[in-house]
């Protein structure tokens, strides 16, 4: 059972009440996932973007119509809709975030993408083919060092159903480690975990009085992605992703010059100049 404010008060529990969405009436269950103005926003960008015959659900049509959903294996769709509605509507009560049509649209419609990539469900979705894979292309990175007095920062972030967390380390014109850094974050996706990781990168570096940085992160590659620009592999440095991994299992934050013995081997691999490798999906 969907704990909506109306159901609460069906249990006994009641206090004020608002739809943390359209902040118009009192939340209740069909208010939240079909009736206020939010909603009807989503599932109209969502259900433009599907081929199918039922539009402008209500929840009283779709209990009506349950058994034609059910056999026309269409019955996810409504959940999966719900499910990031949901999400939306705690992060605006919980955390005060501002609500957003448009993510919730793409975030359903990319995890119903997911499922019918993988052939769990039919694909109804005018813009994903799953009658062949995605074309991959392997790309190798090799690890570039500054020129004086540029500092480097390579960084990485965890994000993880078990919690997130960055890191990054600060390499001069001979690959030595003048920093690094791990701390657990709170974020609710992997972009907002690049975003951290950007401020926490330049924060750092102004207290240790570094003003000269080339920064390598990933969401730079996603600024080009949206741009539709031709931008050099992030490096995905090892050393920066077991920081990472170690921030996101720490419940401290850690600041330090001198590396423990596991990142020295990490760092050590870094000289012998051996490549990484990435994977990218090329447009078809």
């Amino acid at each position: 059972m969907i704990p909506t404010d109306d159901i609460l008060k069906l249990k006994g529990l009641r206090g004020p009440s608002k739809c943390w969405l359209c902040e118009k009436e009192e939340e209740s269950l069909i208010l939240l996932f079909f009736d206020c103005n939010f909603a009807q926003q989503v599932w109209k960008q969502l259900l433009n973007q599907l081929i199918i015959d039922e539009k402008d659900l209500t929840w009283d049509r779709l209990v009506n119509c349950w058994l034609i959903w059910h056999k026309r294996k269409y019955a996810t769709i409504p959940f999966i809709i719900a499910w990031f509605i949901w999400m939306e509507r705690s992060k605006a009560k919980f955390d005060n975030a501002i609500q957003n049509v448009g993510k919730t649209a793409r975030n359903s419609l990319s995890y119903l993408h997911k499922m019918i990539k993988r052939k769990k469900f039919l694909n109804v979705s005018k813009s994903c083919s799953s009658d062949k894979p995605d074309p991959i292309q392997v790309i190798r990175v090799y690890l570039e060092t500054p020129q004086h007095p540029t500092v480097k920062i390579n960084t990485d972030g965890s994000f993880t159903k078990n919690g997130a967390g960055v890191g990054g380390i600060y390499r001069n014109h001979l690959d030595m480690c003048l920093l690094y850094f791990y701390t657990p974050v709170m974020a609710f996706d992997a972009t907002e975990i690049k975003l951290i990781l950007v401020y926490w990168a330049i924060n750092l570096a102004n207290k240790a009085n570094l003003y000269k940085l080339w920064l390598e992160v990933d969401s730079a590659t996603v600024i080009h992605h949206l741009n539709h620009e031709e931008g050099s592999p992030w490096e995905g440095n090892q050393p920066a992703n077991w920081l990472a991994q170690l921030g996101s299992h720490s419940k401290e934050t850690d600041v330090a010059i001198n590396p423990p013995s596991a990142l020295q081997y990490l760092l050590q691999g870094d000289i012998l100049e051996v490549p990484y490798f990435r994977l990218a999906y090329l447009d078809t």
